[in-house]
């Protein structure tokens, strides 16, 4: 197991940063959808207010979803906030190592000393000095041991914990929209503002374009809250992040699909206005003829 609670932390303050820019982008994206139906009303108008109405509930359940991950790793900041980096191998190998350790070379050692013997009192009393030293490093390496052991079943039970919230966590799968131009029901009036509604279209494709950086810089900040969290729990978590992140290309590519889409009824409204205008001219004309 590692990590790094500092680049842990500071990639957390990112993400924070990272979503609330998210959700003013919805706002403005929306804000600019809302003032669509002042501007532009038939079947055809009908279907695309339809479908990005339906698509506004699913990009804020979006949001929500962001939220989740990012209390996720925020939770495994203020649980080993106390530690800088963390590298650990298995509980079990340290183990059996410091048992190797402990029952095998010092127990050697302690049973070479006791073979010695002098009649030197100055000699007897430096091997004793000695063979007692090693008793007392023996001693404190059982308490070692037994920290070590009481360590590793402290992260044990983080972890468990961070399992359980992980388990808490899921990420809708939503469709992509259809690029027909389709049409709903039926409309009491017809009519349409070009000018404005192409005002619109260039808001909500610059819009767009801060969504698609988003979703970039996302990518990037998901991924090193993933390298500096290496634990049983990391797959779990990289599944949430890449379904996060599909999920995120579905949006934008929605997005794309009508902005598109409300681009190709602005040119199809300018072919009529200058199908209208043409008529006109015409009937103009032959009254002076």
């Amino acid at each position: 197991m590692r990590l790094n609670i500092d680049e842990l932390r500071d990639n957390c303050v990112k993400f924070d940063d990272l979503i609330s820019e998210y959700m003013d982008n919805f706002n403005n994206y929306y804000n600019e959808i809302n003032f669509i139906h002042n501007y532009w009303s038939s079947p055809k108008a009908n279907y695309f207010l339809f479908v990005t109405d339906k698509e506004k509930l699913i990009n804020k359940n979006f949001y929500f979803e962001m939220l989740s991950l990012y209390s996720l790793f925020k939770f495994i900041v203020s649980k080993y906030s106390n530690i800088k980096k963390l590298s650990l191998s298995n509980s079990e190998g340290v183990d059996l190592i410091l048992n190797k350790i402990l029952n095998n070379k010092i127990d050697r050692i302690v049973s070479k000393y006791d073979s010695i013997y002098s009649n030197y009192y100055a000699v007897q009393s430096k091997v004793n000095y000695q063979k007692n030293k090693i008793k007392n490093n023996k001693v404190g390496l059982f308490a070692y041991k037994d920290e070590v052991k009481k360590y590793y079943s402290s992260i044990k039970e983080i972890e468990s914990e961070i399992k359980y919230k992980i388990s808490q966590i899921s990420i809708e799968d939503p469709e992509v929209t259809s690029k027909e131009n389709k049409t709903l029901g039926d409309s009491d009036t017809l009519y349409h503002d070009v000018v404005n509604l192409n005002a619109v279209f260039e808001k909500m494709k610059k819009i767009f374009g801060e969504f698609e950086k988003n979703r970039k810089d996302l990518e990037e900040v998901l991924n090193n809250l993933y390298e500096n969290y290496n634990s049983p729990n990391s797959k779990d978590i990289k599944e949430i992040i890449d379904a996060l992140l599909l999920k995120y290309d579905k949006i934008n590519m929605n997005f794309s699909n009508n902005i598109n889409l409300l681009n190709e009824n602005i040119h199809s409204m300018e072919q009529i206005s200058s199908n209208m205008k043409d008529v006109a001219d015409n009937i103009v004309v032959s009254e002076n003829e």
